[in-house]
């Protein structure tokens, strides 16, 4: 079975709406394992970060968080974009308070801890050196403030015309792997996704572990391998 490698790709989808998509090595671990997307609106000329493609928040302000500067930025987006984008954020500091009470399920006490929540989340994600090396032009194994603005210059140039994306069915972003360990990776999942449920039942009743771990969730995701299409599996992280 073939399966997209870890990296970030960038494509026009039919809407002609703009995605660099990082398909993460270890995405359960990024803001509850949602997907992880920068989006370019040419019209608006306004730069989002995506999570899951329902939560949407301005790209500027968590560039600036992950350390680029404000310089950096308009050379890099153009001065346009870079104010219709930064003006969106309308209190310093929100967006990625916002993440972090996405990420722990609690309020920010200060904006430093929000920005240590957030470089945290970044430190920990995994790309692959390979994939990146040809998407970005630079080798990394995990996201930093500058693979965002360079995955946000593309999708610029995309708009532009002077660059055509990536092809996600090229056999260099192609790994492959048995069924076995597309099945773990379901199982890991779902172990990650019902972390604090189980902790909840072992702390606040008086089940035993056998009783806390929800069984039937392990049992879905196996049954649901089989019972739908391997074309199906995950947002980007899909077998082909």
């Amino acid at each position: 079975l073939l399966r997209l490698r870890p990296g970030v790709y960038h494509r026009r989808a039919q809407n002609v709406a703009l995605y660099g998509e990082f398909n993460l090595g270890n995405r359960e671990q990024f803001l509850k394992g949602k997907s992880l997307k920068v989006n370019f609106d040419p019209d608006k000329k306004k730069m989002y970060m995506l999570a899951s493609g329902t939560r949407k928040f301005a790209l500027v302000p968590l560039l600036r968080a992950a350390g680029v500067s404000d310089e950096r930025m308009k050379q890099e987006l153009g001065d346009a974009i870079f104010e219709s984008s930064n003006a969106m954020e309308k209190k310093e500091g929100s967006t990625v308070k916002k993440i972090h009470q996405i990420a722990t399920g609690k309020e920010a006490s200060s904006l430093d801890e929000a920005l240590t929540t957030f470089k945290g989340l970044l430190d920990r994600t995994v790309l692959d050196k390979e994939t990146t090396q040809t998407t970005l032009e630079r080798g990394v194994d995990k996201i930093d403030g500058e693979v965002l603005l360079k995955s946000a210059k593309r999708l610029i140039d995309m708009a532009k015309g002077v660059d055509d994306g990536d092809d996600k069915g090229s056999l260099q972003f192609l790994s492959i792997h048995s069924a076995d360990d597309l099945i773990s990776n379901r199982i890991k999942e779902t172990a990650f996704r019902n972390k604090r449920k189980m902790l909840f039942r072992l702390k606040n009743s008086k089940k035993t572990l056998k009783q806390a771990v929800p069984v039937r969730e392990f049992d879905k995701a196996i049954r649901g391998f089989f019972n739908t299409s391997l074309a199906s599996q995950g947002d980007q992280t899909n077998p082909l």
